[in-house]
């Protein structure tokens, strides 16, 4: 399963699916909700997202059997829905492996952070109004979960990439990650990639 990052769309993930599909994996792109052909008007950065990773491995297993091996792979935004989605009991114990490229911790985490470098404001009271103003909206709002909430029960091995040069979620993000992780894992930092670039380095 291939989770594309924020404003994408699944084919965007078509270079990794060809080289996964070159390896003999069979290959499963989707768009997220409020992106593509997906349905939704309003976007879960992860915590909503996660609850459609799960109906997506479910539709999986449905149809190829439930003896296959799953290994889920994200990008920014998919990145933290591969990683939430662990924090569901079901996905654990169906998923093989995981791939988070570029994840952020938390939607109030990524926000703060861009708040205070591209705008250089303090995130305060900014990401409380609009967290408020997401929970009326969306029904959810950007502190109540994140990657660390999700991983501290994580069984399921994880392999972290980050490169080096990413100007939008800082590398300090996939290290939290990476750390708040028990299970097998391994990071990868890549020399010279920015945001979402690792694979073409």
């Amino acid at each position: 399963d291939f989770h594309h990052g924020f404003t994408s769309h699944a084919v965007d993930n078509a270079s990794h699916a060809k080289f996964f599909h070159e390896q003999g994996y069979e290959v499963l792109l989707l768009d997220l909700r409020a992106h593509g052909e997906s349905e939704g008007k309003y976007v879960g950065f992860g915590i909503l997202d996660r609850f459609d990773t799960l109906e997506w491995i479910r539709y999986a297993r449905e149809r190829f059997g439930k003896d296959i091996r799953i290994v889920l792979h994200g990008t920014s935004m998919g990145g933290t829905t591969v990683l939430m989605a662990l924090g569901l009991p079901e996905v654990q114990e169906a998923v093989s492996a995981v791939i988070a490229d570029c994840a952020f911790t938390s939607p109030g985490e990524i926000f703060s952070h861009v708040i205070r470098k591209d705008y250089h404001l303090p995130p305060e009271p900014i990401i409380r109004v609009n967290g408020l103003y997401s929970r009326i909206l969306s029904g959810y709002r950007f502190d109540e979960y994140s990657t660390m909430d999700a991983l501290k029960d994580n069984r399921v091995p994880v392999l972290f990439v980050h490169g080096k040069e990413d100007k939008f979620v800082p590398t300090w993000m996939s290290q939290k990650n990476y750390d708040a992780c028990p299970s097998k894992k391994r990071l990868l930092m890549v020399e010279n990639a920015g945001h979402g670039s690792s694979i073409f380095e």
